[in-house]
């Protein structure tokens, strides 16, 4: 980088915005740099759009250019466009190996895209030598996090925090490095985290899970309220926007029971459901209430709380100028503070609340009987999770199912949603007894899919929303947990769950094998 770039670079970093355009109206750079910096100087305003365009133009000229390369992998990256992010990450990277901010850059896209060994490739060299910086030591720790090498993770983050002491955010990784393998340790580096850094909303949210999971309800559901914070944003507890033009309120006592309150559904499909095991307990305080929520979901829940009127998110847009009849929207998560503070408050609620279509369970009820009469039907599902990692560690390969398979009287049915054509043509070939229904949509038809897994005698499946659906329907069902994190709601014991009656957690043990934790699960299906 010439020294004109550097000074550009500097005052650009600094936000003396007006000043790096006068110095480079009088450098004399080539166009395609003189594009990067005026990007760069578009991004800092904040106009994205120019300076995407700026960045593709100065690629354009110069495809090999790593400042904008760099940058524009940056802008996707925030973004969350991580498969575009990757092309030009690995650009600037390729094109300036010695720099640590494209190394970081190219390492998180590939990380993010699923190519974990690359991204550790990428940084080891960075990380490993004799005077690593803060900033390369946590990137590095991320993504053996991302690949699931928490103790790995955990080794560099010791390194960062002997290098830096007290520093915040080294403590914070070995916080989120325990979450995953001791909670009561994360627990104890969250809190001094914390004290590091008081009033930290992302520190706070992650914190909540592991008070949740270790049962610390009152003080993990007050952390939990963090996740509506658009600082934390996706990946906390976004709102639809149809409904934030509402006041958004999570305490009881600012209702004004006088006035109608919009209870809103939020985050996953197995949430929502957990969440609204506690509605009925508000409208019985509040009754001039609705309930909104997704389109896939109105008719569910029209059946199962037909004491509230149920819309879909759409029919929201608009009622921000209502204020004078409505308070404001409640998110259905912040009703477990008031409701779901304790184990006892759990245990006392342990009810079915989910109302399946009867006509349609005895169809599918009939129908399965008729074909395999004297069967006893068991659904089966192997993948959950939204994010690219929680698939990874809520996940067990379909070929492991066939350890459930020994008794000739079962017969299993595949509440699997998305692409199943891989695991059908396997159990074809294996000639195991699995019934793969056609033209049901398990994600679009939630109705459907309830209904079915109703007519099941009982479900044995991984940590996903049909373990919810199923629970809180009142099925028996045999939940696989991994070695690895797992939603807070199941704890960290086997036995019986904490929000569903007939719901039993097997946890495969650190030294187990994923073999021996089906063998068990088949002794219990005897």
């Amino acid at each position: 980088m010439t020294d004109v770039l550097k000074q550009l670079d500097v005052l650009v970093n600094s936000g003396k915005l007006d000043e790096a355009e006068e110095v480079l109206a009088r450098a004399q750079l080539k166009p395609s740099y003189g594009l990067a910096v005026t990007a760069a100087i578009a991004l800092k305003r904040g106009d994205q759009q120019k300076a995407e365009v700026e960045f593709l133009q100065s690629l354009d000229l110069d495809p090999t250019n790593a400042l904008s390369a760099g940058n524009l992998a940056t802008l996707y990256y925030s973004q969350k466009k991580f498969k575009k992010a990757l092309p030009h990450a690995k650009t600037a990277f390729t094109s300036a190996p010695k720099n640590e901010v494209f190394a970081r850059i190219y390492a998180a896209s590939l990380s993010d895209s699923d190519q974990h060994a690359e991204a550790i490739s990428v940084l080891e060299p960075f990380a490993t030598s004799e005077k690593p910086s803060l900033a390369m030591l946590l990137a590095y720790s991320a993504v053996l996090r991302g690949d699931l090498r928490p103790e790995e993770s955990l080794a560099v983050l010791e390194r960062a925090r002997e290098l830096f002491p007290d520093n915040e955010e080294a403590q914070r990784g070995i916080a989120d490095a325990y979450a995953e393998m001791d909670p009561k340790l994360a627990q104890k580096a969250f809190r001094e985290v914390e004290r590091l850094r008081p009033g930290n909303p992302s520190i706070q949210w992650n914190a909540s899970f592991v008070e949740l999971r270790l049962r610390n309800f009152k003080r993990g559901w007050s952390l939990y309220e963090n996740g509506l914070l658009d600082k934390i944003g996706k990946i906390g507890r976004p709102l639809p926007p149809q409904v934030k033009g509402l006041p958004v309120i999570t305490n009881l006592s600012e209702l004004d029971p006088d006035k109608w309150t919009l209870f809103s559904a939020e985050q996953g499909l197995g949430d929502q459901v957990l969440f609204l095991g506690a509605l009925r307990e508000v409208l019985n305080r509040f009754p001039k209430s609705a309930l909104v929520g997704e389109d896939r979901m109105v008719t569910l829940l029209q059946r199962s709380f037909p004491e509230i009127s149920v819309y879909t998110y759409g029919l929201c847009a608009g009622l921000g100028k209502q204020t004078h009849r409505i308070n404001g929207v409640f998110p259905i998560g912040s009703l477990m503070k008031h409701f779901r503070n304790s184990v006892k408050s759990f245990e006392k609620h342990r009810h079915a609340y989910i109302s399946p279509d009867p006509d349609v369970v005895a169809k599918y009820g009939k129908t399965m009987g008729g074909h395999l009469p004297g069967k006893r039907l068991i659904g089966i599902s192997w993948r959950g999770g939204f994010w690219e990692r929680q698939r990874r560690t809520k996940s067990f390969e379909f070929e492991l199912f066939g350890r459930l398979m020994k008794n000739p009287n079962d017969r299993f049915i595949a509440l699997q949603y998305g692409n199943v054509d891989e695991e059908r043509e396997f159990a074809k070939k294996m000639g195991w007894p699995v019934t793969f229904i056609e033209g049901l949509d398990f994600k679009k038809n939630i109705d459907g899919w309830v209904a079915l897994t109703c007519a099941c005698d009982r479900v044995v499946s991984v940590s996903t929303a049909l373990v919810h659906f199923a629970g809180a329907s009142g099925k028996q069902v045999d939940v696989l947990i991994g070695d690895y994190q797992a939603p807070f709601i199941w704890g960290l014991d086997e036995g019986q769950s904490l929000p569903y009656e007939n719901v039993f957690i097997h946890r495969k043990k650190r030294e187990e094998s994923v073999e021996s934790l089906f063998d068990r699960v088949y002794e219990r299906l005897l």
